[in-house]
Formats: structure tokens, C-alpha cells, sequence
């Protein structure tokens, strides 16, 4: 009885990841996941795609209402984040080529990104000199269009939505997230029933 215990015990507290990879099409897509821990939990997201040959990732978290919360920049590096979630709140993580960047501490993810709309920005100056394609980082040095990133909690609550890959232009940014939230609403209240 005392083992099936500690195989309970060991269960209440497994680590639960998620994991997921793609590519790119463009230098200024976004890849957007939301996630949400019925538990105030830590939550942990990194990548490992610069490691194995593709962009400088950057990582952005916003709260329920779209408001700016971490970000995390892989300049020539692979990115990561960790804090502790508030219980049963929805986040909206958002997975971006170095330099196209939120708009700052204070803003919302409606308020967009510093590249949208240049699908070629590492391509050109000021990034670089004019080079043909994409997904080049300082100096003109190539790298893939290729992400990997894992949302993992020891909290076995832990949801993620599957990545929705977008490149989305000023007016869309907040139905976006909007549509993004609702689906993770929707998946949380079906879990319930």
C-alpha cells in the first residue's frame, strides 16, 4: 500500500510538457499559443530551435486581457522564461523572430510588433545589408526558419492550445488573441463538464 502511494504521490506531482516545432514562412510570422494551470503554478517556456540551426527566437507573454507581460530574447541564443501563473488565468504566449518585438512594457498584444508586415526585415538594413530571403542574423549570417518550443508545469493542470502560425497585419492583432481565448475558454468549460 505504501508504493501505491508513492506512485500516487510521484503522479500529483509529474511534470506535464508540451511540445512543439514548425517552421516559418516568413521572417515576421507569430506562432501563438494559449495556456492556463487551474493551480497558481510555475510555468516554464523555452525553446531549443537556435541550438540546431534556426532563427534567434523571441518569446511574449500577455495576460487574459492582452496586457504585456515577459519576454524573453535569443539574440544569437535560444530563449526561456519562467515565473509562477496566476490560478485558472488564460496567458497568450507568442513565439517571434528577433527583432520583431511587442511593443514594450506597457503595451497590449492589439498594439502589434516592431517587424509586422516586413516578411523580409532581417534581410535589409538596417539588420543587414541587402541579402536575398530571410531568417539572417547580424553580420548576414544564415540561419532556418525553424522553431521548437515547450510550455511545461510540474502542475498536471497545465492546457495548451495548439500553436496557431500567423503573420498578422495591425487590425487583426486583437481578434487574434480574442479567438485564441475563447478557444481555450471553451476547451477549460468542456474539461468541467
Amino acid at each position: 500500500m505504501f508504493a501505491a502511494l508513492l506512485i500516487c504521490g510521484a503522479a500529483a506531482f509529474a511534470n506535464t510538457s508540451f511540445n512543439y516545432s514548425g517552421a516559418f514562412s516568413a521572417d515576421d510570422n507569430m506562432v501563438l499559443f494559449n495556456y492556463v494551470v487551474q493551480n497558481q503554478s510555475q510555468v516554464d517556456i523555452f525553446t531549443t530551435s537556435y541550438a540546431t540551426g534556426g532563427f534567434s527566437p523571441v518569446i511574449t507573454v500577455f495576460d487574459s486581457t492582452g496586457l504585456f507581460q515577459f519576454e524573453s530574447r535569443g539574440i544569437s541564443s535560444d530563449a526561456s522564461l519562467s515565473w509562477v501563473s496566476n490560478a485558472g488565468e488564460t496567458y497568450l504566449v507568442v513565439l517571434t523572430e528577433w527583432d520583431n518585438v511587442s511593443m514594450g512594457p506597457l503595451s497590449n498584444f492589439a498594439d502589434g510588433f516592431t517587424e509586422q508586415g516586413q516578411g523580409n526585415f532581417t534581410a535589409k538594413p538596417p539588420f543587414n545589408p541587402p541579402l536575398p530571403g530571410g531568417f539572417y542574423q547580424d553580420g548576414g549570417v544564415q540561419r532556418t526558419s525553424a522553431w521548437a518550443l515547450t510550455i511545461s508545469s510540474p502542475d498536471n493542470t497545465l492546457v495548451v492550445t495548439s500553436p496557431t502560425v500567423v503573420t498578422p497585419e495591425p487590425g487583426s492583432a486583437g481578434l487574434i488573441f480574442v479567438s485564441a481565448a475563447l478557444l481555450a475558454g471553451c476547451k477549460r468549460i468542456r474539461r468541467a463538464v
